[in-house]
């Protein structure tokens, strides 16, 4: 019982760290995407959604971080 447990342990923590980086990008992108196609019409809005993601902008890549200093 226990040799089992052991030989699905590693696979587990691989398998919570994978999901965990495959879920923040997709998050900085629909923010950047909602705010990019707010910037016509209520660019207020589009400000208070960009100003949500200044504490993420040191674990950006720098692809994402033009982009949200462009929009």
């Amino acid at each position: 019982m226990k040799r089992t447990n052991c030989f699905f342990q590693p696979y587990a923590v691989f398998l919570m760290v994978l999901l965990t980086a495959a879920c923040t990008p997709k998050r900085l992108l629909s923010v950047m995407d909602s705010a990019d196609s707010l910037m016509d019409a209520r660019p207020d809005s589009a400000l208070t959604l960009l100003n949500t993601l200044l504490p993420d902008t040191n674990t950006m890549s720098k692809r994402d971080l033009m982009r949200f200093h462009l929009l």
